[in-house]
């Protein structure tokens, strides 16, 4: 578990962000003394979103500022990123989620799913066309390949009474 919810169970008190499945987890876990205050999560790690006028923001600005200002952001993102350098990050002033990347995205986290399903529609395009191209050679041909070898098998046409 997280030291967050450590210091929950130990004195009470206390405020945790958590990520949606740790919530569920610990609610499973540990049902007693914590509650989920709204039922909620955030899509981005590098987004927090609060109602206006919410008495939570100079708070989190004031964090976020001193993240900053020591370096830690800095820090995290070596910890789990290594160089920034090599990944080309630089801080920023104008945001408050602390780095920000100098017109490039790292390939892992571009989107690809839309090159796997135009892939696989163009496969389902040339092998369609290919299939078709079959038919109709062999339509045409067949009738020509049945004058000219007696033993090629003849077509069965049904008709209907």
């Amino acid at each position: 578990m997280t030291e967050c919810i450590y210091w929950l169970l130990t004195y009470g008190n206390v405020s945790c962000i958590l990520t949606h499945y740790e919530i569920l987890l610990a609610m499973e876990l540990i049902s007693g003394p914590m509650t989920q205050a709204e039922p909620c999560f955030w899509s981005s790690y590098r987004v927090i979103e609060m109602r206006p006028g919410s008495p939570y923001t100079p708070s989190f600005d004031r964090i976020i500022r001193l993240a900053q200002a020591a370096g830690l952001v800095n820090k995290w993102w070596r910890d789990n990123f290594g160089s920034l350098d090599r990944y080309r990050y630089e801080i920023s002033d104008q945001s408050l989620s602390g780095l920000v990347g100098k017109n490039f995205l790292p390939d892992k986290m571009r989107d690809h799913s839309y090159r796997n399903v135009f892939l696989l529609l163009l496969a389902g395009y040339l092998l369609s066309l290919a299939v078709f191209f079959v038919e109709l050679t062999v339509e045409h041909f067949h009738e020509k390949l049945q004058r000219l070898w007696w033993w090629l098998p003849q077509r069965i046409v049904f008709q209907e009474n």
